[in-house]
C-alpha cells in the first residue's frame, strides 16, 4: 500500500510525539481526504513466511492505490473500529481507543499510556497539569493576598469508591497533587508550594504570598482518572500606600527607587504599620520628635518589633536612630546626622526577619535593591532641610 502523505505534501518518518497516520488535508487537494502517494510503498509480514514486521518493497510489484485515496478503516472481530497508531520511539502498533465500547465489544477505558494486555499492571502513568485563571482585586492595582483555599477533586466513575487501585473516593491509590502560585505572571518561590495535597482538603502555603497584581494558581498530578469540581480561592485585598513625591526629572528618578520598598514603617498615624505590605507589626512604643523636626513623627520603641521580611542577597536597610543603637546581623555605616539623629544604611546581603530592638528609630526601610550614594544623599537632604516632603508620607 502507498504510504500516507500529511497535510503539507510531505511522506516519511513523522516527528516526535505524532503519530502516523494522523493527517490532514494536502494543501491544493480535495478537502476531506488524505492522500496517498506512489513514491514507496510498504509491505506487512503477518504469516511467518512473511518476514515480520513492515518493510519496503524495493521491486516494482506494488499495489498502486488511487491519487485520491481515503484511510483505510480497521475493524476488530466484534466490528468495533480501531485506531492503531505506530510509536516512533519504539515501531510498534498501539491501539489508542480508550473509551468504553458497547457490552460484549472488548473496548476498555484506559488511564495510562502504552498498556500491554499480556502484562497485569503495565503502561506509563499519564501526569496532569493545569491553571486557573488569574485572581486580582476589583481594580488592577490593589495588591492581593493568598489567605486560604480548598481543592475539591471527583473521580470520573463514581463506581471505583473502594475498588482496587482506588480509594474511598474513587481516586486512584496513591495519587499526588503538587500546587504553586504564580504572583504577576512570576511562579513564586519554593516556599510558596504545597505538595502531596490532600483530596477534598485545605492548601495550605507556608509563607505568604503576595502579588502587586494578581495570583494564578498552578496544579499537577501523577495521575490522571479525576475531575476537578470546584476550586475555592479566598484572598486579601489590600490598597498600596501612595508616597507623594516632587521635584525636577533627576529627583524624580530618585523618589521612584524610594517608592517600592519591601517593607517599611514611617511616619503615621500608627506607629507599626508596615506600609509597603498594609500589616501592623507586633511591638510597643510611643511616638516622639523625628529628624523631620515634625512632633510625633518617630517612635520610642519599648518591646522588641520584627518585621516579616526574606532574606535578601542584594538590598539596601535604612534607618534613622540614635548614638549606640544597634541591628543584630546587619553591619550600620553612618551617612549624615541632623541634631541626635543619625541616618544609617547596609547594602548588600540583608538577614531575614529583622528586628528593631528598644530605642529611638525613624523612618526605617528593607529594599530588595541596592539603592544609588545619590538617591540616598538626596533623601537625607530632604528630610533635613525640607520635612521629607519629597519622601515621606504627609504629616
Amino acid at each position: 500500500m502507498g504510504i500516507l502523505q500529511n497535510r503539507y505534501g510531505q511522506t516519511g518518518p513523522y516527528g516526535s510525539g505524532t503519530y502516523k497516520g494522523d493527517l490532514g488535508d494536502a494543501p491544493g487537494r480535495l478537502p476531506g481526504l488524505h492522500n496517498a502517494a506512489t513514491k514507496k510503498c510498504f509491505h506487512l509480514g503477518i504469516r511467518e513466511e512473511q518476514g515480520g514486521g513492515w518493510a519496503e518493497v524495493q521491486d516494482g510489484d506494488w499495489v498502486w492505490p488511487e491519487s485520491q485515496a481515503a484511510v483505510a478503516n480497521i475493524f476488530d472481530n466484534s466490528g468495533q473500529m480501531l485506531l492503531i497508531v505506530w510509536d516512533e520511539d519504539d515501531g510498534l502498533p498501539w491501539i489508542i481507543n480508550t473509551r468504553e465500547g458497547p457490552s460484549g465489544s472488548g473496548m476498555t477505558t484506559a488511564w495510562k499510556d502504552k498498556i500491554d494486555t499480556n502484562v497485569s499492571g503495565s503502561g506509563t502513568e499519564i501526569p496532569t497539569k493545569w491553571k486557573r485563571l488569574e485572581d486580582s482585586g476589583s481594580e488592577r492595582h490593589l495588591m492581593i493576598e493568598y489567605s486560604e483555599g480548598w481543592l475539591h477533586l471527583r473521580p470520573v466513575d463514581a463506581a471505583n469508591r473502594g475498588a482496587s487501585g482506588y480509594g474511598t473516593t474513587g481516586l486512584r491509590s496513591g495519587m499526588q497533587i503538587d500546587v504553586s502560585l504564580y504572583a504577576d505572571g512570576v511562579e513564586a518561590s519554593a516556599q510558596s508550594s504545597a505538595s502531596d495535597v490532600s483530596v477534598d482538603r485545605e492548601i495550605l502555603f507556608p509563607k505568604k504570598v503576595r502579588a502587586e497584581e494578581g495570583l494564578q494558581l498552578y496544579a499537577q498530578t501523577d495521575m490522571s482518572e479525576f475531575r476537578v469540581t470546584s476550586v475555592e480561592l479566598k484572598y486579601i485585598v489590600k490598597d498600596k500606600p501612595r508616597i507623594p513625591y516632587k521635584g525636577n526629572q533627576t529627583e524624580g528618578g530618585y523618589q521612584l527607587l524610594f517608592a517600592a520598598p519591601s517593607h517599611r514603617i514611617t511616619r503615621g498615624a500608627n506607629l507599626f504599620l508596615d506600609v509597603a505590605t498594609g500589616d501592623t507589626l507586633a511591638g510597643a512604643g510611643t511616638a516622639t520628635t523625628g529628624p523631620d523636626g515634625k512632633t510625633n513623627s518617630a517612635i520610642t520603641i519599648t518591646t522588641t518589633v520584627e518585621f516579616d521580611n526574606d532574606a535578601v542577597a542584594a538590598g539596601t536597610f535604612l534607618i534613622w536612630h540614635k548614638t549606640g543603637y544597634t541591628v543584630a546581623g546587619i553591619t550600620l555605616t553612618q551617612v549624615s546626622t541632623s541634631g541626635t539623629w543619625i541616618l544609617s544604611k547596609a547594602t548588600g546581603a540583608l538577614p531575614a526577619s529583622i528586628e528593631l530592638v528598644a530605642g529611638d528609630v525613624f523612618d526605617v526601610c528593607v529594599y530588595s535593591t541596592v539603592l544609588t550614594a545619590a538617591a540616598i544623599a538626596d533623601y537625607s537632604s530632604n528630610v533635613i532641610n525640607e520635612e521629607g516632603k519629597n519622601y515621606l508620607p504627609r504629616w
